[in-house]
């Protein structure tokens, strides 16, 4: 098993193997990564045992929700909930701070204000690919149920819209230990993308150009060329980052790329 750093990586962003084998790549690593709860989200409760159709649980909350450190900090909206003679009717919200929220990676839990004094509604996540599920409970009451946490999208966004930008390129190797970080620009000019990666080697910048950078489907394909070998990667979207293995064509060295964006 290879440990990586930049020799694992040589093919991809090094001139030669005794060169890449001593670098050690550190551009990027101030810049900050996009966590994956970060951004505005819908609650959809549903209370066991309970039909919510014709409830106030056919209305979702909003929730807007970023990483700050370790912790998350955010809040929810209830809908305002009115009857009238055609039914249920939103009308406004009711904006409350989320109390105690944890995030491990997985797991995400917190608490929120109830309608009723002292009340307090406790909210335990896991996430599961993009999204969210898991339970809610009244902490001082029996009623509980699912809710599940989606990401809130205004419009579909193209992978090719999805990717230009700077990403933080973070490298593994085939045991899942992270090695060094780059710094990876995607721009396009109409459905053509173009790329480059820079590291910074020996306080010397390099750059080197991605080789037809495209999507195939909904992976991201690119090659480099070092005049020695090609590198292929196939990456795919997961959770707001890009991941998947590369491998050299010639040598074999191989392992898994993630994509972090930079903000």
């Amino acid at each position: 098993m290879k440990i990586i750093n930049l020799a694992v990586f040589l093919w991809l962003f090094s001139v030669s193997t005794a060169v890449a084998a001593g670098f050690s790549l550190n551009i990027a690593q101030s810049g900050k990564e996009t966590s994956p709860i970060d951004g505005e989200w819908e609650l959809f409760l549903s209370e066991d045992g309970k039909d919510p159709k014709g409830t106030i649980f056919e209305f979702p909350l909003g929730m807007s929700l970023k990483l700050e450190g370790k912790d998350p900090v955010g809040s929810i909206r209830y809908p305002i909930i009115i009857e009238t003679d055609n039914g249920l009717k939103q009308e406004g919200f009711l904006e409350k701070v989320l109390l105690d929220p944890k995030f491990d990676g997985r797991k995400l839990t917190f608490r929120i204000e109830g309608d009723e004094k002292d009340e307090l509604l406790e909210m335990t996540l896991e996430l599961r690919g993009e999204n969210f599920i898991g339970r809610w409970k009244i902490l001082n009451g029996d009623e509980g149920g699912s809710v599940k946490m989606l990401r809130k999208q205004s419009v579909k966004i193209s992978l090719n819209e999805q990717i230009i930008g700077e990403w933080v390129v973070v490298l593994l190797s085939d045991d899942g230990r992270e090695g060094d970080r780059g710094l990876l620009i995607v721009k396009a000019d109409g459905d053509r993308l173009s790329a480059k990666t820079i590291f910074s080697i020996d306080g010397e910048k390099k750059e080197w150009t991605l080789i037809e950078p495209k999507f195939e489907g909904e992976t991201f394909i690119f090659k480099v060329d070092n005049g020695e070998e090609v590198l292929t990667a196939n990456l795919n979207l997961k959770i707001g980052q890009f991941e998947g293995p590369w491998k050299a064509s010639r040598s074999g060295v191989s392992g898994k790329m993630r994509l972090i964006r930079k903000k």
